[in-house]
This record gives C-alpha cells, sequence and structure tokens, in this order.
C-alpha cells in the first residue's frame, strides 16, 4: 500500500535544515567523526575514503566535501546526492525520509559555540 500525499509545506525544508543533525544523520548512513574542532564548531566525516567537512551556518549545519568542492550544502543536499542507495533522491523523497528520520526521534542537536566577527 502506498503512503498517503501529504501536501509539501513550503517550510518544511527550513524545519529540516533547523532541526536535524546533519552529523547524526550522517553517522546514521555509515559515516564516521575522525576529528572535531576543540569547540565543537566542526567535524570531519569519513566514509569510503569521502572526506566531510560539518559546520554551522546561521541557523543551521552545512556540509562540504574535500574531494568535490560542488557537493556540498545542507542536510536537503546530504541527503538528496547520497540517498537511494547512492543513486541520489529526488526533492520528494528527501522529504519522505528526512520526515521518517525526525519521527524516529533523532539526536539532540549539538551546541556550537557562537562564531565571533
Amino acid at each position: 500500500m502506498n503512503a498517503p500525499t501529504r501536501e509539501n509545506d513550503p517550510s518544511e525544508l527550513d524545519r529540516f535544515k533547523r532541526d536535524i543533525d546533519l552529523v547524526d544523520y550522517a553517522e546514521r548512513q555509515g559515516y564516521q567523526v575522525k576529528k572535531e574542532g576543540k569547540r565543537g564548531d566542526w567535524h570531519q566525516l569519513v566514509k569510503d575514503g569521502e572526506v566531510l567537512i560539518v559546520t554551522r551556518k546561521d541557523d543551521h549545519q552545512v556540509y562540504l566535501n574535500t574531494g568535490d568542492d560542488r557537493d556540498k550544502g545542507s542536510i536537503i543536499d546530504f541527503a538528496k546526492t547520497r540517498g537511494g542507495d547512492g543513486h541520489g533522491l529526488n526533492l520528494g523523497q528527501v522529504r519522505q525520509q528526512l520526515r521518517e528520520y525526525l519521527n524516529d526521534g533523532p539526536a539532540p542537536t549539538r551546541i556550537y559555540t557562537p562564531q565571533w566577527t
């Protein structure tokens, strides 16, 4: 049986970015934290030779792939690129996957030290 159709709330993507801990999400996808900043303001994740850096931008986390400068962004981009057993997901599939993640009760959001400018 198919899941019921659900209207896409425009604010939902912002909620995913704000409420999902990208490091925890990546760990559940098989990535391991290799290093992190002394203040916890960045994390280096590795999986199968791929190295990602996760940091904070405004009210959400972002990542970048050190081996591919086109591979970067928010939890939305991460899930879109790496979902579907590595074949990628469309935005509707990303929404469904991240809804399921939130319904499973994600880990608490990491506390980041404020960046001084």
